[in-house]
């Protein structure tokens, strides 16, 4: 079964991503409590996705930068650059990384 990590977003909305953590406990969690809007959550966990499945696949270095160049043209396009930004570096403060991996110490984080 597929392992996934659920976000609560400020407002309300569960969010799930796919988790690259496949400890049993990872998959049994109730949804992370952030204070991130989900209009910023959607786009950091779309960015995190993207990213683990170019690493996956093999995709280019110079398709990737494209793709983040046009990725960052929509979230300024949007004014979300700063609040995507935000959002990423709250939950990396949470213990959540680039990976959708919760850290061990994601417990102990501040909220």
């Amino acid at each position: 079964a597929a392992k996934v990590l659920q976000l609560r977003s400020s407002d309300g909305k569960v969010l799930v991503a796919p988790a690259w953590d496949y400890r049993p406990t990872a998959a049994q969690a109730l949804p992370l409590e952030t204070r991130v809007p989900s209009r910023a959550l959607e786009r950091v966990l779309q960015y995190w996705t993207k990213h683990n499945l170019a690493k996956a696949t093999g995709e280019s270095r110079e398709s990737l930068a494209r793709w983040d160049a046009n990725f960052q043209r929509r979230l300024e396009e949007d004014g979300l650059a700063k609040e995507a930004a935000a959002a990423a570096q709250e939950l990396r403060r949470y213990g959540v990384d680039h990976g959708g991996r919760p850290h061990r110490h994601a417990a102990t984080a501040a909220s």
